[in-house]
């Protein structure tokens, strides 16, 4: 259930894409050059299991769900830093079960 979590999050929010069923490391879509805070859609959307399936616009979508749970915006951000520094399976999953 983490694993799909950390799927999720990753396509939805930053920009990553994993393996089948959330494993492996976090593989950063390049941002686009043209646009802050985007990026490019260079894969397959068809093919999600092969890093395409992103989304070129990050979503807050999922950081409104934590925030309506009552999780902090500050502790939003803690999370999704790690997430980004750390890009291994287990480091992330570790931050994921840590988070909170």
């Amino acid at each position: 259930m983490i694993n799909i979590i950390r799927d999720i999050y990753g396509r939805l929010s930053l920009g990553q894409y994993f393996l089948p069923g959330g494993q492996g490391p976090g593989l950063q879509q390049v941002p686009d050059s043209n646009k802050a805070n985007c990026f490019e859609q260079s894969k397959v959307v068809d093919k999600p299991l092969q890093g395409g399936g992103i989304l070129v616009n990050p979503s807050d979508f999922p950081r409104r769900i934590f925030m309506q749970i009552g999780v902090s915006e500050n502790e939003i951000l803690a999370l999704e830093k790690a997430l980004n520094e750390k890009r291994s399976a287990k480091d992330q999953v570790i931050k994921i079960l840590l988070f909170r």
